[in-house]
C-alpha cells in the first residue's frame, strides 16, 4: 500500500512538473502576456451595452468574448455612441491587431451592491499561457461607491469592461494568437470571487 502510495505520489510530481515545463514553454515561444489598456462603465441592466450581451433578463452573470482581429458584425448596441472618441467603439475597432488582443467582458450585479470590474493588479495571479492557444486573464473586482443619479432607481447594473493585452516585446507582432481565455475573478484583496468564465475569439460567452 505504502509503495503504492508513492507511486501515485510520484507520478503526481513528475506530472505537475511537466505542466510547469509546458507553460515555461509556451511563455517563452508566445511570449508574456501584459495588460495595456483599459476602459469600463457601469450602467443600467435595462439598456445593454453588447449586442447578444446581458441585460435586466439575463440568466449569466458574467459573458464576454477575445478578439483577435477587426470585428466584422456590429458589437455594440445603438446606447454606444460610434462617434464617441477613445470610447467602446473605438477600442475594438481602431486596434493594431497584428501586436494586441483584447478582451470584452461584462458582470452583471444588484443595484445595492455595485462593483466595477478591472484588469488589476490582482494579487497572486497574472496573465499567463496555459495552452498553446489558451490563456487565463484575472480579473479585480472593486466596490463602487460613486454611482450617478440616472443609476439610482434602477435594480439591476452591468459593467462592461474592454482591455487590451499585449506580449513581450510589444512592438514585434503576436506570436501566437489565443483562441481562447478562462477568465478568474478576485476580489480587491486577490481571493477567488466565483467561477471561471471561458471566453472565445469572435464569440460571444
Amino acid at each position: 500500500m505504502r509503495r503504492r502510495a508513492l507511486l501515485q505520489a510520484g507520478a503526481l510530481s513528475a506530472a505537475l512538473a511537466s505542466a510547469g515545463c509546458l507553460a515555461s514553454v509556451q511563455q517563452s515561444v508566445n511570449g508574456r502576456v501584459y495588460f495595456d489598456y483599459g476602459h469600463s462603465d457601469i450602467h443600467r441592466a435595462d439598456e445593454p451595452y453588447v449586442r447578444g450581451g446581458l441585460d435586466d433578463e439575463s440568466d449569466a452573470w458574467t459573458a464576454g468574448r477575445l478578439f483577435t482581429e477587426p470585428p466584422t458584425d456590429p458589437v455594440f448596441t445603438d446606447r454606444v455612441d460610434a462617434d464617441e472618441e477613445g470610447g467602446f467603439v473605438d477600442d475594438v475597432r481602431d486596434v493594431d491587431y497584428d501586436r494586441r488582443f483584447v478582451l470584452l467582458f461584462e458582470a452583471r450585479m444588484t443595484a445595492d451592491d455595485p462593483y466595477r470590474v478591472g484588469p488589476g493588479p490582482v494579487l497572486g495571479a497574472e496573465p499567463r499561457w496555459t495552452g498553446w492557444r489558451e490563456l487565463t486573464l484575472p480579473l479585480e473586482y472593486q466596490p463602487e461607491d460613486s454611482l450617478g443619479s440616472d443609476l439610482a432607481d434602477a435594480k439591476q447594473l452591468v459593467c462592461t469592461l474592454v482591455v487590451h493585452f499585449v506580449t513581450h516585446p510589444e512592438e514585434e507582432p503576436l506570436r501566437t494568437k489565443p483562441e481562447s481565455a478562462t477568465v478568474e475573478l478576485y476580489d480587491d484583496e486577490g481571493s477567488r470571487r466565483g467561477g471561471t468564465v471561458t471566453v472565445t475569439a469572435g464569440e460571444s460567452s
